[in-house]
C-alpha cells in the first residue's frame, strides 16, 4: 500500500484504506476502484491525500491476477495509417478487471446536467450584461457592483462540485460567443482553477471577480474591428491590444473594485517570457492571479468559435500549450492546467484524423496532448507513439 496526494490519483486505481471525513463518517471504503465520481468526491471533501494498492494487493482483491506489462505495454501496438481501415494488434486491459471504458456520461447534448448548466447559464450571462451595461454609465460616486459580487458568489457555490466544467463550457460555445459570455466563461474556468491549485476561497473568490471583469475594456473597443469576420490588420491588433488599458483605466476610478482584479484587467495578456502586452514584463514581475487569468482567457479563447474559424479541439489546445505556453506562462500552474484540463476529457469520445471514432482510455504523464484512445472495436492506440494519427474534434 503506498500513499499518493489527490492530483496523482488515477482511475482505475484501487482505493487501499477506509477514507474517513473530519468526523471520522467514511467518505470511500477500502478496496473501491477509482472513478471520476470518486475522484469528485474526495475533491468536495477537501480530501488531499489517498492510500492506494500495490499490484500484487490488487490481485488478492481483483481475483485474477493483473499484467503490469498490459499496463506499461499498451501504447506499443503498431497503428493503422490514416485513411486505411485495418486492424490493430489487441494490447491488454487498461483498468483493474475491466477492460472496457465506460460510456462519457457527456454523450448526449440534452442530458439533465447540461439542460441546467446551459439555463444557469443564460441567466449568468444576462446578469453580467445587465451589469456591465449599468457600470458603463456609472460613476465612481454613483455605482453599484452588488450584482458582481452576489453572480461571483453563486458562481464560487454552483461550481464547487463541477468536475466537467471545461467539457459544460465547450459544448456553450458554439450557441454564442461575445464578451459577456466570455467574461463569464474565463470567471468559471479560473474558479475551478483555483481549486486545482488549492487556493484558500478567498482567492478562489478574487480569481473569479478578475475573470468577470477581465475584459471589460473590449466593450470600449470600435464595434467593427471587436467584431471583424476576419483576421485584423497590424494597425488594427494595436487597438485591440488596448483593450486591457481601457479597462483598467474604466475600472481605476472604484474605489470598492480590488486592486487585484483590475492589475489581472490590465496584465492578463503579459507573458512570462516578456512576449505579452502592454509592458512586456517577465514573469517575476507578473502576479499569480494575472497569471492565471492569462492561462484561462486563453484556453477559453482558442476553444470558442470565432466568426473567422471554428472551435479548436481542447486537444489540439493542450498540443500549444506544449510547444509554446511552457516558457509563455508559469511553469507551475501551466502544467497543472495541462495535467487536470485534458483529464476532464477523460472517457469522451473523440474523432481522429482517419475518420474513426475513439474513446479517450488513458493520459500519457509526458505528453497529455495524446492520450492512449480505444477504437470502437476495442482496440487501442497511442497517439504519442504514433504521430500519423491525432485528435481532430470531440464527439458529442
Amino acid at each position: 500500500m503506498k500513499k499518493i496526494s489527490l492530483d496523482n490519483l488515477k482511475l482505475g486505481m484501487y482505493i487501499g484504506k477506509n477514507i474517513l471525513d473530519e468526523k471520522n463518517n467514511v467518505v470511500v471504503e477500502k478496496n473501491t476502484v477509482v472513478t471520476l465520481e470518486i475522484i469528485e468526491k474526495l475533491e468536495n471533501f477537501g480530501i488531499l491525500y489517498v492510500e492506494v494498492m500495490e499490484p500484487k494487493e490488487i490481485e488478492a482483491v481483483s481475483g485474477k491476477k493483473e499484467k503490469k506489462a498490459d499496463i506499461e505495454n499498451a501504447v506499443s501496438t503498431p497503428a493503422p495509417k490514416p485513411g486505411k481501415k485495418e486492424k490493430t494488434k489487441k494490447i491488454g486491459k487498461i483498468l483493474p478487471g475491466n477492460n472496457k471504458i465506460s460510456k462519457s456520461i457527456f454523450e448526449e447534448k440534452n442530458q439533465e446536467t447540461f439542460v441546467k448548466f446551459k439555463a444557469n447559464m443564460d441567466k449568468e450571462t444576462a446578469i453580467i450584461t445587465n451589469g456591465f451595461s449599468k457600470l458603463l454609465q456609472s460613476t465612481p460616486r454613483h455605482n453599484n457592483l452588488s450584482t458582481f459580487d452576489v453572480l461571483a458568489k453563486a458562481l464560487f457555490e454552483s461550481n464547487k462540485t463541477s468536475l466537467n466544467l471545461l467539457d459544460m463550457i465547450y459544448k456553450m460555445h458554439e450557441m454564442s460567443d461575445v464578451v459577456y459570455t466570455h467574461c463569464l466563461n474565463v470567471s468559471m474556468i479560473a474558479g475551478q482553477f483555483g481549486r486545482w491549485l488549492g487556493m484558500s476561497d478567498g482567492d478562489i473568490q478574487i480569481l473569479i471577480h478578475c475573470g468577470l471583469f477581465h475584459d471589460i475594456g473590449k466593450l470600449m473597443v470600435p464595434e467593427e474591428i471587436l467584431n471583424k469576420p476576419s483576421a485584423l490588420t497590424p494597425e488594427e491588433y494595436k487597438i485591440m491590444q488596448t483593450h486591457v488599458t481601457k479597462g483598467y483605466e474604466f475600472l481605476n476610478k472604484f474605489n470598492n473594485i480590488d486592486p487585484k482584479v483590475k492589475k489581472a484587467v490590465l496584465l492578463h495578456h503579459e507573458r512570462c517570457d516578456g512576449s505579452g502586452y502592454p509592458m512586456q514584463l517577465t514573469g517575476d514581475k507578473i502576479d499569480k492571479y494575472s497569471k492565471i487569468i492569462a492561462i484561462a482567457d486563453t484556453y477559453e479563447a482558442m476553444t470558442s468559435t470565432r466568426l473567422y474559424r471554428k472551435s479548436i479541439c481542447p486537444f489540439k489546445v493542450a498540443e500549444e500549450f506544449e510547444k509554446e505556453g511552457l516558457h509563455k506562462f508559469d511553469t507551475k500552474y501551466i502544467l497543472k492546467f495541462l495535467d487536470r484540463m485534458v483529464t476532464t476529457y477523460l472517457q469522451r469520445k473523440v474523432l481522429l484524423n482517419n475518420g474513426e471514432v475513439a474513446t479517450v482510455a488513458m493520459i500519457n504523464r509526458n505528453v497529455k496532448s495524446r492520450p492512449l484512445v480505444q477504437l470502437e472495436d476495442g482496440e487501442f492506440i497511442d497517439l504519442a507513439k504514433h504521430q500519423e494519427f491525432s485528435i481532430e474534434e470531440l464527439v458529442d
